[in-house]
């Protein structure tokens, strides 16, 4: 991200992406005083913006309790002085080395499992003076991944965990996706409701185990926005592109994001010039190191 901001758009180095950071600030604002009447704690996603700024405005300033999608967005988050980084994709063997590393570096990296394989990879690779902190991934309904929420295996998964040394049980994670295809404010908070209900079932049958669950926690923008009174008996919710409340999938989803009071679309702007010969590129949002990449063209990002 440049640090230099033009006198005015048509002077900006192309190509550029233009925030509004006031209503940027709105959003995050609602966001977190919607969380704290809730009584549950806002663990902001990153991978919508991926960058420090915004970051900065998600956590308060405090640049701790966030989640991430990559590693990459995890080493760039710890090299820049944040902490309490969750990274939220299932862990498979070859990430191991790298994840090792932010364990070190951090006073708190978190990972996610949803199989005795991924715990057996972290569990072979003791850092010393640390324990790895584990989440389990939760299919609530949803069916992207994780261990399902009624199923035996993930209580065993759980109580492998607990038993294993050199990690120890952070809590439950489960993704509320199904809720940027829903129709209506009372689907958003049927899938929220249903979704809460689900995990804490699963929390509740590893405590008759004897297995206190640390951290519930679930989350999508939809969910967030339109909270489920369920909610309320969570710990934590993640989401993440509340931040710019842009057009996802659908005008619908948006219209459904935007559905509550005090919410407003940040407005974001790609700007590039071209000769009338060239083809527009194919816009591929994938963000590293503070710069978007459309086809291997990089990105500025201006806050504004």
């Amino acid at each position: 991200m440049t640090t230099n901001t033009p006198s005015s758009i048509s002077s900006l180095d192309t190509p550029a992406l233009l925030v509004d950071i006031r209503k940027v600030e709105r959003n995050a604002t609602t966001m977190a005083q919607r969380c704290h009447q809730m009584g549950v704690s806002l663990r902001p996603h990153m991978k919508t913006h991926k960058t420090i700024e915004a970051a900065e405005i998600m956590t308060n300033g405090t640049k701790r309790h966030i989640v991430v999608s990559t590693l990459a967005e995890a080493e760039f988050y710890a090299s820049h002085g944040f902490d309490d980084v969750l990274f939220a994709q299932p862990l498979t063997q070859e990430k191991v080395p790298r994840c090792a590393q932010i364990v070190a570096q951090l006073e708190e990296f978190h990972v996610m499992i949803d199989s005795t394989s991924g715990l057996d990879a972290i569990s072979s690779r003791r850092v010393p003076g640390k324990q790895w902190s584990v989440f389990i991934k939760v299919d609530c309904g949803y069916g992207r991944a994780g261990v399902s929420h009624d199923s035996a295996d993930g209580v065993q998964l759980v109580q492998y965990l607990v038993s294993t040394p050199g990690v120890k049980f952070a809590g439950l994670y489960a993704h509320c996706g199904d809720s940027y295809n829903a129709d209506s404010p009372e689907e958003v908070k049927a899938i929220g409701h249903r979704t809460a209900q689900n995990i804490l079932a699963f929390a509740a049958k590893l405590k008759k185990e004897g297995i206190e669950c640390p951290t519930v926690s679930i989350g999508s923008t939809p969910t967030c926005s339109q909270p489920a009174d369920t909610m309320a008996q969570l710990t934590e919710v993640h989401p993440g592109n509340y931040i710019f409340y842009g057009r996802t999938s659908t005008q619908e989803t948006y219209n459904l994001e935007m559905g509550h009071a005090g919410s407003q679309g940040a407005f974001v702007q790609k700007t590039w010039r071209v000769n009338h010969r060239c083809q527009l590129p194919k816009i591929c949002i994938h963000v590293e190191h503070l710069h978007f990449v459309i086809d291997h063209i990089f990105l500025n990002v201006f806050f504004f």
